[in-house]
């Protein structure tokens, strides 16, 4: 199937996905890799970029890829198909389930009663990651937690910060992009995210615009058929969502 970039406009996007190709499985936000794969072929049309390129003026719509979580089927089904497109991607991590760390607590967290026989990458395929010229690892807190519920400032560093630098000693890396889970988060978190961390993505269901925090930035979510990713990657539909959201913009505790 030919997508044609039509009546897109330059807004631009970031999409959220989790798991993909885990059909046997309950893992959070899955679908399959010949959906995946129908995403790519859309986006294709247009300039996929690293994050960092996401907020810079650009003559044609651009998108960036994320994932959450650091599913073990990233390496497997998601690795190769980036490879073929030649397509950038960031990967959010928690580094107390690297390697299926703390197994009970990481199923109870991520709400699976059927998980893979493996659910999340290991050391050495996340140093694979790190070495490749395609995936960037991100902060996904240390261990998923909605921030939105921590109050206590030295949770919220332990979290945030600590979460940061255990990846980074264990890796050897520097860690500049941060996953709010769940997309939660109070001002606290986002202040901490803010003095640690260049970026951070959310959630919102929208386009991202030159009014949007680089420490908050919006995401589609990507557990979506291509013909509604067709329609949410439209400006038309951004400036729908946009009014709805105008209507009514919480604040943060």
């Amino acid at each position: 199937m030919t997508y044609l970039p039509m009546r897109y406009g330059k807004q631009n996007l970031i999409m959220n996905y989790h798991s993909v190709g885990e059909g046997d499985t309950d893992l959070y936000g899955n679908i399959s890799i010949e959906q995946f794969r129908d995403h790519l072929k859309f986006f294709s049309n247009f300039s996929v970029v690293d994050l960092p390129k996401i907020l810079a003026e650009s003559e044609e719509k651009q998108i960036s890829l994320t994932f959450d979580d650091g599913f073990h089927n990233f390496y497997k089904n998601v690795l190769p198909l980036l490879r073929e497109f030649d397509m950038p991607a960031t990967v959010f991590i928690s580094p107390s389930y690297i390697g299926d760390r703390n197994y009970q607590q990481l199923i109870s967290r991520h709400g699976t009663s059927n998980p893979p026989e493996k659910i999340m990458m290991d050391h050495k395929q996340i140093r694979e990651l790190i070495d490749s010229d395609l995936v960037t690892i991100g902060n996904h807190t240390m261990d998923h937690v909605d921030l939105s519920t921590v109050e206590d400032r030295g949770v919220l560093h332990e979290q945030i910060v600590a979460s940061k630098e255990e990846i980074e000693e264990e890796f050897n890396t520097t860690i500049e992009r941060f996953s709010y889970p769940y997309g939660q988060k109070n001002r606290a978190a986002l202040d901490i995210v803010s003095e640690s961390h260049k970026y951070a993505v959310g959630e919102y269901r929208k386009l991202v615009d030159h009014r949007d925090s680089r420490y908050d930035l919006p995401r589609i979510a990507g557990d979506q058929s291509a013909r509604d990713i067709r329609w949410l990657t439209s400006d038309l539909s951004h400036r729908i969502r946009r009014g709805y959201r105008s209507l009514e913009i919480p604040e943060l505790s």
